[in-house]
């Protein structure tokens, strides 16, 4: 088996030129690593590092390797062109309790055996294996320089890259660009954000999303249509609904007369930082006239859904809430931050020689230059 098989998410060096522009010397790249790691859902190589494990009786690491390569091959990119590049890497473990506590309907019918297509032995193996390589990948790499992975328990961790940039200080100014490696498309909702851009690899296709194209991307005729400030995202996925989540929209509008109406929405309930406000203080919209009335805006659903996919929303759970669930992970985000612990390359290289890592050993310095 290829190791790169499995996250096989590399733009060439040209296509990396094209992403980041030559006066941003400062890389923050998050890889979300579910999206990432396609791999993982090729029922040939899945099988592979199944009987790996079982032929060695230890668990197989080659999802661990694949990402260290994948972190070599960028930090190279990095060094030939004189830049400095932050590794964020995030992904989670357990069904997101503050989802299913807004809508127990969410992600109900996505198991994970629609995607395998694995029998309940293999699958329990698999998960088993996944979740010994994230612990792994958690533990050790968080020692490394420059290398950040967040692991949420019971919380979706697709909200980390707009959490990091707009409310810590990685991205300080106009010398950085922020690059999100994902096909998960409400992370196109980060494309509000400054310096931001969304790299996409679909069946062999790289797509790269940059300010201005977060509800473009969504439809067909773009010219047809004004173009929408990236910020209400979150607001025409509400209305439209995101079938890959099992989050229902309002009923009989699509992509095409959402892009519409959404001018008109605006004008009842205000900026969408007054929208995202008033949900969060009052857990409803307050119309900006009493006088409009909308047959085709459902309120219930707008504010349900907004609660499920906004990430401001959840960001600001996050730093304000005093709840323990929120302020565990405020804690926690800080403490990856924070890194208290960094160990040297050969101190890494006994590490991964012990967990029987694939890697070559001079890569390995690569990332501490």
């Amino acid at each position: 088996m290829n190791i790169n098989s499995i996250i096989p998410y590399y733009p060439t060096y040209q296509i990396l030129d094209n992403i980041i522009s030559e006066d941003k010397k400062f890389i923050n790249l998050f890889i979300d690593l579910k999206a990432c790691a396609t791999g993982l859902f090729v029922k040939d190589i899945i099988s592979e590092i199944i009987d790996n494990t079982d032929i060695s009786n230890t668990i197989d690491t080659s999802i661990f390797s694949s990402l260290l390569f994948m972190l070599i091959y960028h930090k190279k990119y990095s060094l030939k062109k004189n830049k400095k590049i932050r590794f964020l890497i995030f992904s989670e473990m357990g069904g997101s309790y503050y989802h299913k506590n807004i809508f127990k309907k969410y992600k109900a019918n996505r198991h994970i055996n629609d995607f395998y297509l694995l029998d309940m032995a293999s699958m329990e193996k698999l998960n088993n294996i996944v979740k010994k390589n994230i612990l792994l990948m958690e533990k050790f790499l968080n020692k490394f320089p420059n290398v950040y992975y967040f692991n949420m328990r019971n919380l979706e961790a697709d909200f980390i890259p707009y959490f990091l940039i707009k409310y810590t200080n990685i991205s300080k100014d106009d010398f950085f660009v922020n690059i999100i490696y994902s096909s998960d498309h409400d992370m196109k909702q980060c494309l509000s954000l400054p310096n931001t851009k969304i790299y996409q690899r679909k069946r062999n296709s790289n797509n790269i999303l940059s300010e201005g194209m977060a509800i473009q991307s969504e439809i067909k005729n773009k010219k047809k249509y004004d173009r929408i400030d990236d910020k209400y995202f979150p607001l025409f996925l509400s209305i439209v609904g995101d079938s890959s989540d099992e989050i229902p929209g309002i009923n009989g509008i699509g992509p095409a007369r959402c892009i519409k109406i959404l001018p008109d929405v605006i004008k009842i309930f205000g900026d969408i930082e007054d929208i995202e406000k008033n949900i969060m203080e009052n857990g409803n919209l307050k119309s900006h006239s009493d006088d409009v009335k909308n047959k085709v805006i459902d309120e219930d659903i707008i504010v349900r859904n907004l609660k499920l996919i906004s990430f401001n929303i959840l960001s600001q759970k996050i730093l304000n809430s005093s709840k323990e669930y929120f302020a565990n992970n405020k804690k926690y985000i800080k403490s990856i931050l924070k890194k208290e612990e960094i160990l040297n390359p050969d101190n890494i290289i006994e590490l991964l020689i012990k967990m029987n890592i694939d890697f070559y050993e001079d890569d390995i310095y690569y990332l501490f230059e």
